[in-house]
């Protein structure tokens, strides 16, 4: 069965055939989209008469109610890194054509699979020898990201950064010129190891040198 943009018409036609299998190409409600949210706008798997329903349209393999998505054979975004494909071998019953055998062939020999993996400071990113496309989202502090990025840069390797946000500190002005440097000095982390309450006497000397100016 072709793809039908109105469902009714679809059921509709679906119901004209007194099989117990049913190939097509057609969203349902409840399958999951590769971008992780789920059809409410499908066709209604209990509203046609076949027993099972194998099906294409969504790339992600997956099972429901009596529909099976087989998924794509082959890799072609980031939204199917990290997934099994292949093509299906489906033997049935000459009588009754329900499906009673199902082979699955990997096609990762044939085609180029895609990978992907997190990078932490805590957690860094293993990477396999492997003949695939691999996407890197390395996530941390500015000075990490930049130094994984030297580290993985010219390997083939496609990277995604994620900086951590540094956190904004909030200083009232009521508060006074003193108190607004203290609060600055708890966040600063020193390049060169300098002790901090080194660092406070220091900047409170030239604080109050500016006040007398």
């Amino acid at each position: 069965m072709p793809h039908y943009y109105n469902n009714e018409t679809f059921i509709k036609n679906c119901n004209n055939y007194n099989t117990n299998t049913l190939y097509c190409h057609q969203e349902f409600n409840g399958c999951e989209y590769e971008n992780g949210f789920y059809s409410k706008n499908g066709a209604d798997p209990k509203s046609i008469n076949q027993k099972e329903v194998v099906c294409g349209h969504i790339h992600r393999t997956q099972s429901f109610d009596k529909i099976w998505y087989i998924g794509s054979p082959r890799w072609r975004s980031v939204s199917d890194a990290n997934e099994e494909k292949g093509v299906w071998i489906i033997e049935h019953d000459k009588e009754s054509g329900i499906i009673v055998n199902k082979t699955f062939i990997d096609t990762s020999d044939v085609c180029r699979p895609i990978l992907s993996f997190k990078d932490y400071p805590n957690i860094p990113a293993i990477i396999p020898d492997k003949n695939a496309t691999i996407i890197i989202d390395i996530h941390g502090p500015e000075d990490y990201v930049e130094k994984r990025n030297k580290e993985l840069s010219g390997k083939g390797y496609r990277l995604r950064n994620f900086v951590d946000k540094k956190e904004q500190i909030k200083i009232k002005e009521s508060e006074g010129l003193n108190v607004a440097f203290k609060k600055y000095l708890d966040s600063y982390i020193p390049k060169n190891g300098t002790d901090k309450n080194r660092l406070l006497a220091i900047s409170m000397e030239k604080i109050e040198w500016m006040k007398r100016q």
